[in-house]
């Protein structure tokens, strides 16, 4: 019998291999997620090695679903996914650059600090009535 946590398994796989991942593709999962749900539920007895015979491994899954692709749309959304990852970790870099910075003036401004507050003072007290 096929689990929910097999079917889960199995769409995960097919979902690592797409290169894309835009509303096109979550509508394909979906509607693939409903029908392995409904060959489960009419066939109790079956087991993944089934779902992989009746519909395919995950990566022959996923390369008819490419295969189906424009050329110059896959490279086009490709190039969009390479330059929104391109900004992300430029983002990263220059928000640990920043830490970094910040970090260090926090380090001095307390270390002037350190020197300006008076933490001993000495105290010395004369007696009037002897000189």
């Amino acid at each position: 019998m096929i689990t929910d946590k097999e079917i889960k398994t199995y769409v995960t796989q097919i979902k690592n291999f797409l290169p894309i991942y835009s509303k096109k593709e979550i509508r394909y999962i979906k509607d693939l997620t409903d029908c392995l749900t409904e060959f489960a539920a009419n066939n109790p007895n079956s087991t993944i090695e089934d779902i992989i015979e009746q519909h395919g491994s995950p990566l022959e899954l996923v390369y008819n679903y490419m295969e189906t692709y424009d050329t110059e749309q896959l490279i086009k959304k490709l190039s969009i996914r390479r330059t929104i990852k391109r900004i992300v970790v430029i983002f990263i870099i220059l928000s640990f650059i920043a830490l970094c910075t910040y970090t260090i003036f926090l380090y001095k401004a307390y270390k002037i600090n350190n020197e300006t507050v008076i933490t001993e003072t000495e105290t010395v007290i004369k007696d009037e009535d002897n000189p």
